[in-house]
């Protein structure tokens, strides 16, 4: 029974990775399935110990080898996840070609007023896959360094070829109508982001 149970774990924790669009290895979609392959790799020496006593020694020194092992490796990435900043840079390292972390990674660069990096990992992120969160955040990067008008048609192109709920447009449309003083517009926006 703990062996369906491991494996059914193991499967169930892999199994969101396959319902994403993008089948990219991430090291933490790796670490709870791990458990699994722990649960399983004691199981199996439980039963090898109860069977062939000799072989007692030569696994508990491999469980000991494996166990310090991962409690090394957990150690050496526990700084990869202390914080936004440091969790997106190090999957940027990880996956420089996905989309998410390029998007993550230019908004770092914006929040500390680096706008031209910003612009860089914005743009790939578009030109990665061009969805609706890159798209987004592409016209608030041009929000934040002044090109309205731009951002304006971006944002109407967005809710033109939109499907379903809008709301997401309506505060940056509504935050451009107010910086160009058109405040009729900028109230209506406003007012359906609310």
């Amino acid at each position: 029974m703990l062996y369906i149970f491991s494996f059914l774990f193991i499967l169930l924790s892999i199994f969101p990775t396959f319902l994403t669009k993008e089948n990219v290895y991430l090291n933490h979609r790796f670490f709870l399935c791990a458990l699994g392959f722990v649960m399983m790799f004691v199981l199996v020496l439980d039963y090898l110990i109860v069977k062939i006593s000799r072989l007692k020694i030569l696994f508990l020194i491999s469980f000991l080898i494996f166990f310090i092992s991962l409690s090394f490796i957990s150690y050496k990435h526990t700084d990869k996840y202390r914080n936004y900043e440091n969790f997106w840079v190090s999957a940027f390292f990880d996956s420089p070609e996905y989309h998410v972390t390029c998007q993550h990674l230019s908004k770092i660069y914006a929040s500390i007023g680096k706008f031209e990096e910003a612009g860089y990992y914005i743009e790939k992120a578009v030109k990665l896959k061009s969805s609706f969160s890159t798209c987004i955040d592409y016209a608030n990067f041009l929000i934040i360094t002044g090109n309205l008008e731009e951002a304006e048609t971006a944002l109407l192109k967005i809710e033109e070829d939109m499907k379903g709920s809008k709301d997401l447009l309506y505060l940056p449309l509504s935050e451009i109508y107010y910086k160009k003083q058109d405040y009729k517009k900028a109230l209506e926006y406003a007012l359906k982001a609310y």
